[in-house]
This record gives structure tokens, sequence and C-alpha cells, in this order.
């Protein structure tokens, strides 16, 4: 019984004491492409939960559009946490940037880039913590969405901690923000429960400079728009028509000036409150 007793005392420390596992192995961030770096853990108990679980995830690296990418956390059983979502607009870098649940600096996505110092992720961290054996190969994953800018993964570091920091009900971790989903949808200060999920279309100034072609009298310019917003940019026909300011059937193939008929168009506005997500059209 003493032996017992004396074993239990010394496996106390090991769980209860915080522990980081860093990874150098970087490379570069490709355009619409995933790359995920990988590092092995070991050593620590076969199951993790709100007990003792990942507490922290710190990313270090370079991109000349922050808005473009996103950065996942993948655990060896397949689990998937979204720590940062199009973030930080045309502005660069993620430089010593943590992920924790009780992040100082308030969510991520209400964040200036360039980024640096402990943020609240786009998911729960504790999405992980599901009583999977954390041994085994963890994998870092960053997708740049958007061609025309670059990066390059330097370093990650993932911190296993007892009682790891249970959130603030920001962020959801069962899946991606959806209708169905509503908890897993964040309002744009990272903290509000009640807000319209807008989106934020912007233009991508590196194509444009990069796919232009100019000759005498023409200036030819590509451009990508990706949406960097909270919702989704949903556009519906009205089925009411117009030449000028006279109304007219939508199947009229020409106004009496020549030109075509235009359609009013409607935008689908989604709305949060807490977990339930509804929607409106506006004109």
């Amino acid at each position: 019984m003493k032996k017992s007793l004396l074993s239990l005392l010394f496996a106390i420390p090991l769980f209860a004491t915080a522990q980081t596992f860093t990874s150098t192995s970087g490379g570069s961030i490709v355009d619409n492409t995933e790359a995920c770096f990988p590092i092995t853990i070991s050593g620590l108990p076969t199951l993790i939960d709100t007990a003792f679980g990942v507490s922290q995830v710190c990313v270090n690296l370079t991109h000349t559009w922050d808005g473009d990418i996103d950065i996942k956390l993948k655990a060896p059983d397949g689990t998937v946490v979204v720590l940062s979502n199009n973030n930080g607009g045309s502005l660069d870098n993620y430089t010593n940037t943590c992920f924790a649940m009780n992040g100082v600096n308030g969510g991520i996505s209400s964040g200036v880039a360039p980024f640096t110092g402990t943020y609240v992720p786009n998911n729960d961290i504790n999405g992980v913590n599901n009583n999977q054996n954390p041994n085994g190969v963890w994998q870092l994953c960053v997708a740049d969405e958007v061609p025309g800018d670059s990066g390059i993964f330097l370093s990650f570091s993932i911190t296993f901690a007892a009682h790891p920091p249970q959130g603030s009900g920001v962020v959801n971790p069962t899946g991606p923000c959806s209708v169905s989903n509503g908890l897993a949808c964040e309002c744009p200060d990272g903290v509000s429960t009640n807000c319209d999920l807008l989106p934020d279309m912007t233009a991508s100034a590196q194509i444009i400079q990069a796919q232009h072609t100019e000759t005498p009298g023409l200036l030819t310019l590509s451009n990508a728009t990706p949406n960097i917003g909270w919702g989704p940019m949903e556009i519906h026909g009205s089925n009411s028509c117009w030449c000028d300011t006279v109304s007219v059937a939508c199947s009229t193939p020409l106004c009496p000036d020549g030109s075509y008929p235009k359609q009013k168009l409607l935008q689908t506005i989604y709305h949060k409150n807490n977990g339930v997500i509804t929607s409106h059209s506006i004109p």
C-alpha cells in the first residue's frame, strides 16, 4: 500500500506540470495550397481532457497578406481546430503569436496585424482535448487561399498543461460556422454573441500589380476578391426588372434605348444570436 501511494505521489507532478513541444522545421507557404508541418509528441499521459490537455499553441510565420491564410492545428486522431481564419487583411506576419482560450489580446478576428501576443482563436482549442491519446504526430497546417502573395512558416509550439482554459463561449469546437452551428460563428469583436455576420470583400493589390498588361490605349488587370468577413456574400435575383425608372418584365430583351433591362438584386444578411442563426434580405 505504501509503495502504491509513493508511486502516485511521483506521478502527480508529471501530469500537473506544463510541457511545451517546439518544432522549427518550417517551409514555404505556397499559393492555393495547404502545407502541414509535423511535430512528434511523446511522454505524455495517454488521455487529454479538461484536467490535462492542450492549453496554448504558438506560431511564427511571415506572409505578405495575412487575410489570405488559414492556420489550423491537427491532432493525431484527425481533429482539426481553426486557430485563425482569414484574419489580418492586407497586413503581414504572425510573430510570436500564441492562441489560448484566455488570450489577453482578445479574439484573433478583431486583432490587427502584424499579430504578436496571445489571442483567442477562431475555434476552441479544447476541441482536441477530447479524451484522445496525445502521443503521436501533431500538425500545424497553413492554407494560402489566394494567389499572388507568399510566406514562410518558421516554427510552432504546443503547450500541454493542467486545467487548460475553457474559453469564453465565443467559439465552438464542433465544426465550422454554419446556419446549423451558430455557436461556432464569431462576431467581429470576438466577444459579442448578438451581431450581423457581414461579409468583407477585399481586392488583392498584389495580384493587380503582378498580373496586368499595358499596351498603347489598353490596360488589362487581373484581380482576386477574397471574403475576409464573418459571413458569406450571397446575392439573389428579385425578379423585379427596370428600364431606367420604368418597371418592365424580366423577359424584356431590350429597353427602348437599346440597353439591357436591369434587375434589382437582394443580398442575404445572416444574423447570430448566441447559437441561433437567422437571415433577412436587403435590396
